[in-house]
C-alpha cells in the first residue's frame, strides 16, 4: 500500500481537488501479528460520512484490512480505530455501516463487534457471535427522535445506539447471515422488517 495515493476528484470534471498519502493508510496490510488473514483484507471499503456535523457529509472512513480510519475532506485524518476481530469466523462486519446512532447530526460506525462514535471513541467492543458478515445502521423502530439502531446478521441482532440489545433471533436461527437488509416489507408503522439470508 504504500505507493496509493488518496483522491478527491470533482465530480464534473475528474480534476484532482486534493491528494494525500497518510502513513496511517499506507501502512496498512493482510497481516496482523505475522499472520495473514485475507479475509478480512479483501474487503476494502470507502464509506461517506459526517462526523463533523456539518450541513452535509463532508467526511469519509476508511476500512482497510483491520483498520478504520476516519478522514474529513481536507484529506486530514481525523481518528484511527484497529480492530480486534480479525479472525474468521469471530471476525467483525466486512464492511463497517455508518449513520446517525444517536441522533446528534453526527455519523458514527457500525462493525459489528465494536460500534465507533463520531469521534473515533468507543461505543461498544465485544464479541457478538460468528459470522459478522453485514451490518447496517436503520432506523428499526420508526422512532427518529432517538437516532438509529445497529443491524447484526450475526444472530440477527438489533443494538441501541449504545450497543445493548433490543433484538436477537439467535445463531440457532441464523447460524451464517452472511447478508441482511431491513425494509418495510409488511407495512407497519412501529419499524422495519428484517431480511437475512
Amino acid at each position: 500500500m504504500e505507493d496509493m495515493d488518496l483522491l478527491i476528484l470533482d465530480g464534473k470534471t475528474g480534476q484532482v481537488k486534493r491528494k494525500a498519502n497518510p502513513d496511517q493508510l499506507t501502512g496498512c496490510s493482510a497481516y496482523v501479528n505475522g499472520d495473514l488473514h485475507i479475509s478480512n483484507y479483501a474487503h476494502h471499503r470507502l464509506m461517506i460520512a459526517n462526523f463533523s456535523g456539518n450541513q452535509y457529509p463532508q467526511d469519509f472512513v476508511v476500512k482497510l484490512g483491520n483498520d478504520i480510519i476516519a478522514f474529513n475532506h481536507q484529506l486530514e485524518i481525523l481518528w484511527q480505530y484497529k480492530n480486534k476481530w480479525y479472525q474468521y469466523p469471530k471476525h467483525s462486519a466486512y464492511i463497517p455501516a455508518v449513520g446517525d446512532l444517536d441522533g446528534d447530526g453526527r455519523d458514527e460506525v457500525n462493525g459489528g463487534h465494536f460500534g465507533l462514535d463520531h469521534d473515533g471513541t468507543v461505543i461498544w467492543e465485544r464479541y457478538l457471535g460468528d459470522n459478522m458478515d453485514a451490518v447496517l445502521v436503520e432506523d428499526w423502530d420508526g422512532n427518529p427522535d432517538n437516532g438509529k439502531e445497529a443491524i447484526l446478521s450475526a444472530g440477527g441482532q438489533v443494538l441501541d445506539a449504545s450497543g445493548f440489545s433490543l433484538l436477537e433471533l439467535g445463531l440457532e436461527v441464523v447460524p451464517h447471515g452472511q447478508e441482511v437488509r431491513c425494509g418495510n416489507i409488511f407495512p407497519n408503522p412501529t419499524g422495519l422488517d428484517m431480511v437475512i439470508r
